[in-house]
């Protein structure tokens, strides 16, 4: 077809209409409105203009070629135009323009170097005219992949151009939320009514622990506390005349339907003062306490305590009293340091207009040092009774194939043997490198086992050069230009040792003048020495690279050689700590600027024990600014001072372009490890290693031990003692007092053997001698004869060497005649 003299204006018109005919769902409607709108002229130009757009505008609507719109590959409808056809570039005024329109292609073939596809798009020819076509299973944008289920999330993976499509939890038509908080613009629909003797403790709106966005909703104090004794201005300190904390928290009137299922669901953050169980034995309560109350034994005899320090939700419904749904006892009044998803079944309610209420209250002042409650992600929503949705304690929930969420059973907190299939997704995480796009030149994203990681580009000299910055290894022997600050000691201070670093050379220390330990006698009782030695000014780089500090740590305290699962500082779980050495950065050049925290030695559970460590952290928070790096170290206390104390060397500030992986094995707890392996952080990189006592079967568990029968239960090795095995002669007890038990290596056995001359009683004494008395020795085990006086056997043990006397032994006694010898 060939349209003949179109003027400039109506080109311009016709090459719109082609775009905005891919966007309409029925072009001849566009074709229709613009024809009326204008003079019989336009429209006559416009319906000749129709066949040669209209195929191209409608293969947008099926991905079958370009729908006409610039895009990233600049590739357009009207550069489908062949090159052998001219377009007028005149005015409407200057006269018409021939237009020569014809077929360009019959196939493809026709159209190399006539059209630049996209990674996802292939040239193709479409009623003549040459365009690109969407790649079959290949997507370039999100909207290509759209697979019209209203229940799933629709994205492309740009990088791959393949599609993925992930089902969206708790998915069915007519789902209702009622009530959705995430706090990050403070309490929303919920109000808080704190306690009168509350204080600077209350519900606010806080960006130190997040589960999701950017802020959740905190109660305590800017201390990161619940003790309203502490605050900013008096340095967190805990002081005397606090009071009990009571602080509720509610949602406004929600009605629940009355032909659907609900649930409350929230993410809960908790740290408070630890259970009766875990400092007072356990009692024999009958009945059984309720919830919210401990069965102690106190003085001997078994109580039902109510615990304090308790976060309770309760659900109010109009016109009557609040009814417990769970409180903070059901889970240990602690979450362990994470997050954790806590759901609650309120179908006992539908059709009722209720409110919903959290309550944390102390019942007493005292050990409120613990930093408190955090909620976010808070919904109160209908459930879909769709496959899969639910679990029990015997069925499972599927796993949804991605490594971004948590397939396991979330159980309802008040129906413990009912739970939904919620599929959380873990924050921050990634299933492709395009989800980790910074848009940031000189960084190399990629998602690695579900996390993003940005690496510095150093394979471009313009975004990264390692450089060392400031460097000590104290071998000068002076601390030029470092700062010594809080000292209490004259003794005891930090100073260079002439042979306390690493290879017996000059080294950093607290302790005292002969770097023995770090004891000082002189301070009052109770106290011990403290200090912090901080190093010169350090400006550091900014832009994309790391800013790190490393050292060579020796640290040995009180807490060296003890289990690391003993490491509990403050050993009350409250107020001051002991021993503890800590790193922190302050800015320098700002007035009143405070040492920053960076790391503490409770990474370590207080201790290398007397080793070496080599710590790497990121200085990158403070890119561009000049630090200090301070190092702390406080006893505490004046008990268990004798030990060496912390010792530093080879300390460097300086930039690199990769940093290590790890400093700690947490450091690599993402990592996904096989059956009876865990994670490790060896040479500042994750790995897996052996986990000891795991076991998979019996032959794993084999101990090298004779007398030992070695089994895998349940994935951990147990090992049981053979009974009467034996290995040295001390390996085998005897009960007799008479029988010597000996082992028997040929088959590590134990043997019994008489002991000579061995009694129990006198009665075990036998002699054949007729002038003793036997007895038995009860503390030697041993019978012993006592001659009996006046006893014999023969006439001559009766010799009483008088002249006189006939001697003769008689019945076993002697006895002396008249001889009748002469002279007698």
């Amino acid at each position: 077809m060939r349209l003949q003299k179109a003027s400039g204006w109506a080109w311009a018109l016709i090459l719109s209409l082609g775009a905005a005919a891919a966007c309409s769902e029925d072009p001849g409607d566009t074709k229709k409105d613009a024809a009326t709108s204008g003079d019989a002229q336009d429209a006559e130009a416009l319906d000749a203009a129709d066949t040669a757009v209209d195929d191209t505008a409608d293969g947008a609507g099926d991905s079958t070629v370009n729908d006409g719109d610039n895009d990233q590959s600049g590739s357009t409808d009207a550069g489908s135009i062949d090159a052998e056809e001219t377009v007028d570039s005149g005015s409407e005024t200057s006269g018409t323009t021939d237009v020569v329109v014809g077929p360009e292609c019959t196939t493809a073939a026709d159209c190399e170097g006539k059209a630049t596809p996209k990674a996802c798009e292939q040239i193709a020819c479409n009623a003549g005219k040459c365009g690109v076509a969407l790649v079959p299973n290949k997507c370039c944008e999100n909207a290509h992949c759209d697979d019209g289920q209203e229940c799933t999330t629709d994205t492309c993976d740009v990088a791959k151009t393949s599609c993925l499509h992930t089902p969206v939890p708790n998915c069915c038509s007519g789902k209702t939320t009622l009530l959705k908080a995430g706090f990050e613009q403070g309490l929303g629909d919920l109000a808080a009514i704190e306690g009168p003797t509350n204080g600077n403790v209350k519900w606010q709106a806080s960006a130190q622990r997040v589960r999701v966005g950017n802020q959740a909703l905190y109660l305590g104090n800017g201390c990161g506390t619940y003790d309203n004794t502490m605050t900013v201005d008096g340095n967190c300190e805990p002081g005397a005349g606090g009071t009990a904390i009571s602080s509720l928290l509610q949602t406004k009137q929600l009605q629940l339907p009355k032909d659907k299922s609900t649930q409350l669901h929230f993410w809960l953050w908790l740290d408070t003062e630890p259970p009766y169980s875990t400092t007072l034995p356990t009692g024999t309560c009958t009945p059984s306490c309720p919830s919210g109350l401990s069965c102690v034994s106190v003085n001997g005899a078994s109580q039902c305590l109510p615990e304090k320090d308790v976060l309770t939700l309760s659900i109010i419904p109009d016109g009557a009293a609040a009814q417990k749904l769970f409180d903070s006892t059901q889970i240990g009044k602690t979450t362990a340091g994470d997050w954790q998803h806590v759901v609650l079944d309120l179908d006992a309610w539908q059709g009722k207009s209720v409110r919903l209420q959290w309550q944390f209250q102390t019942g007493t002042a005292f050990k409120n040092g613990y930093e408190g409650v955090y909620l976010d992600e808070v919904v109160l929503e209908t459930v879909c009774p769709v496959a899969g949705t639910l679990c029990t304690a015997s069925q499972a929930c599927l796993d949804d194939g991605s490594v971004c969420t948590l397939d396991a059973c979330t159980f309802y907190a008040n129906a413990p043997n009912k739970g939904f299939c919620f599929h959380d997704a873990s924050p921050g995480c990634c299933l492709v490198d395009a989800n980790c796009n910074d848009g940031k030149p000189c960084t190399v994203d990629t998602c690695k086992s579900g996390a993003c990681v940005y690496t510095p580009d150093g394979s471009k000299p313009s975004c990264c050069k390692p450089s060392v910055e400031w460097s000590e290894d104290f071998d000068s022997g002076v601390l030029d230009k470092w700062g010594m600050l809080g000292g209490n000691s004259v003794d005891v201070t930090w100073h260079i040792d002439p042979k306390a670093g690493t290879k017996g050379s000059q080294a950093l220390v607290f302790a005292d003048a002969a770097g023995n330990s770090y004891a000082d006698t002189s301070l009052p009782s109770g106290t011990g020495p403290t200090g912090t030695a901080c190093t010169p000014p350090v400006k550091l780089k900014i832009g994309t690279l790391y800013n790190l500090v490393s050292l060579q740590l020796n640290l040995e305290t009180e807490w060296s050689y003890l289990p690391k699962g003993s490491y509990q500082n403050p050993p009350l779980g409250t107020g001051k700590k002991y021993d503890h050495f800590s790193i922190g950065v302050r800015e320098e050049g700002v007035p009143g600027a405070k040492i920053e925290p960076l790391w503490s030695s409770d990474a370590i559970a207080g201790t290398t024990n007397g080793e070496w460590l080599e710590l790497t952290l990121s200085l990158d928070a403070w890119q561009g600014k000049s630090v200090a790096v301070c190092f702390t170290f406080d006893a505490g206390d004046d008990q268990v001072n004798d030990r060496a104390g912390p010792r530093l060397d080879e300390v460097l500030v300086r930039v690199a372009c990769t940093k290590p992986e790890c400093l700690l094995d947490t450091d690599c707890d993402a990592l996904s490890c096989p059956a009876c392996e865990a994670p490790l952080c060896t040479d500042g990189t994750c790995g897996c290693a052996k986990v000891a006592g795991c076991c998979q079967k019996a032959t794993d568990c084999d101990d090298g031990d004779l007398c030992t029968a070695d089994s895998c239960v349940s994935g951990t090795c147990q090992q049981s003692p053979i009974v009467a095995c034996c290995k040295v002669d001390t390996d085998c007890g005897s009960d007799d007092a008479c029988l010597a038990a000996s082992c028997d290596l040929g088959s590590n056995s134990c043997t019994q053997t008489p002991v000579p001359n061995c009694c129990k009683q006198d009665s075990d004494c036998k002699s054949a001698k007729l002038c003793v008395s036997l007895s038995c020795d009860m503390t030697a085990n041993q019978c012993k004869e006592t001659p009996l006086q006046g006893c014999c056997t023969a006439d001559k043990e009766c010799d009483d060497s008088d002249p006189c006397t006939s001697d003769l032994c008689i019945d076993l006694k002697c006895t002396h005649k008249p001889s009748g010898a002469p002279g007698c």
